[in-house]
């Protein structure tokens, strides 16, 4: 079901670099506009960094920088930093915080114009509290990138009255088997954050902005009880077509949001967790929208579903969970993985799963088209819920199962993540299974076809 548009796999390793003569100290003030290169790399930061206003630094790609020590880049009101690498060529940053005060030239979502981060691998050092980037009611882009080993990769600082955003595209985020992080964390109300076909894994969880919209991520492998918090401030949370998978905590926590909040989480997969999804409720104050559809509910257990909370015994909010998909037909299984006022009198919540689907749910975003693009190649998707399949496991390893509802399902291809066609085939028996054991790690399109006028596309996660 998940899907990932124009996810490109992207090379992150700075010895493609080769060893470079020249090194460049960055001064402790820049006064004026600077444009650094990969001639003039790596450029040193070996003390904090302040850049005047009006001042922009422009990083072209193949440039790395490289801090000493614990130094920051600091962007003062005014002040703009632009990160521009390229698929083949990306900028490598190896330690070096950046900081945006209040007032500095951040990204204009109207116009393109101000810092922005694109196709960068950085690195952080794991420390405990180290924030790769601080943005004090600062706007910023960041795409095409990947960060790892950073506790807090961004941390966002704004006031109740100014609004701020934060867009993540495309762009990975991974912890280490040593250090853990937190992808962001946000103070104030008037954050607002969109994450778009992201890969997180191997982190802690996720405190998300006062509006929060996350689509077509792949979240695995979290660690520690914490994953995304809905509490009081949080204005709205969407959660569309994404999986999450491997997860220790519980998936998405709604600590009694307030009357007036909204939280949508529509066509998503939850599998391999001990709780997908938890929710305080209080019979006096109800969270104000609430939708819980079209989505996959796998290997669940006995509080997968779990309403806490309640003034009054006896006395239930009903909280809408229909037309989801709970991996059986049976009524009493599925009520076997909620908790709610059936199995204590005091919970003031109780679970609405009827209208349950009785297969896999395939289609991303219900009742809505979805155009799909892949690299500039000319390989497109038309709607992805033309023809309705699904790839399990994914990511997959050695042999991937095809799961449809559409039975003549005849043959199969699989492009690189630019679009470049690597290997087809057709499938000969009833068990429709792809072996995928030869190909490397990484991101791959999977196209299956009825053999007449159907077809559709997914993207695939090959992790041996």
């Amino acid at each position: 079901m998940i899907t990932f548009n124009k996810l490109l796999l992207i090379a992150f390793f700075s010895s493609v670099m080769g060893i470079a003569k020249a090194q460049t100290t960055v001064s402790q003030v820049i006064t004026s506009n600077q444009t650094w290169t990969a001639a003039g790399s790596p450029y040193i930061v070996s003390q904090n960094v302040l850049v005047r206003s009006g001042v922009t630094v422009k990083v072209k790609p193949g440039t790395r920088i490289r801090a000493t020590g614990n130094f920051s880049i600091l962007m003062e009101s005014g002040a703009g930093f632009e990160a521009k690498g390229t698929k083949d060529s990306v900028i490598n940053i190896d330690t070096v915080a950046f900081e945006f005060y209040k007032g500095a030239n951040g990204y204009n979502f109207s116009t393109g114009g101000g810092s922005f981060f694109s196709y960068c691998s950085y690195r952080g050092n794991g420390m405990g509290n180290y924030r790769a980037f601080t943005l004090n009611e600062t706007s910023l882009l960041i795409s095409n990138c990947r960060f790892w080993n950073t506790y807090y990769s961004f941390y966002c600082i704004n006031s109740n009255t100014a609004t701020s955003k934060l867009r993540l595209e495309k762009s990975i985020f991974e912890g280490t088997k040593t250090y853990f992080g937190y992808v962001l964390y946000t103070m104030g109300n008037n954050t607002e954050l969109e994450m778009d076909e992201c890969v997180v894994k191997t982190t802690y969880g996720l405190t998300l902005a006062g509006t929060s919209n996350i689509t077509r991520c792949l979240f695995y492998d979290w660690v520690s009880n914490s994953g995304f918090r809905v509490g009081y401030g949080q204005k709205k949370a969407i959660f569309k077509c994404n999986t999450f998978r491997k997860f220790k905590p519980t998936v998405i926590e709604m600590m009694g949001p307030y009357a007036g909040s909204e939280v949508v989480i529509v066509s998503n997969t939850f599998d391999s967790t001990e709780n997908h999804i938890s929710y305080s409720v209080y019979t006096s104050s109800p969270v104000g929208k609430f939708v819980c559809k079209n989505n996959n509910f796998l290997k669940y257990n006995k509080q997968s579903v779990k309403i806490e909370g309640g003034s009054t015994p006896g006395v239930a909010d009903t909280v809408i969970f229909t037309k989801n998909y709970w991996g059986t037909t049976s009524a009493s299984q599925i009520a076997t993985g909620i908790w709610d006022i059936n199995d204590d009198i005091k919970i003031g919540g109780l679970v609405d799963f009827g209208g349950y689907k009785s297969s896999l749910i395939t289609n991303c975003i219900e009742d809505e088209t979805i155009e799909e693009y892949i690299g500039q190649s000319g390989v497109s998707v038309s709607k992805i819920n033309t023809l309705n399949f699904n790839t399990y496991p994914n990511p997959a390893s050695n042999l991937v199962a095809i799961q449809s509802t559409n039975a003549a399902l005849s043959s199969w291809k699989i492009y690189t993540s630019t679009g470049q066609l690597i290997t087809t085939g057709y499938f000969k028996t009833d068990t429709k299974q792809i072996d995928i054991s030869t190909l490397q790690n990484g991101f791959y399109l999977i196209e299956v076809s009825d053999g007449k006028n159907l077809s559709a596309k997914q993207k695939l996660i090959v992790n041996h």
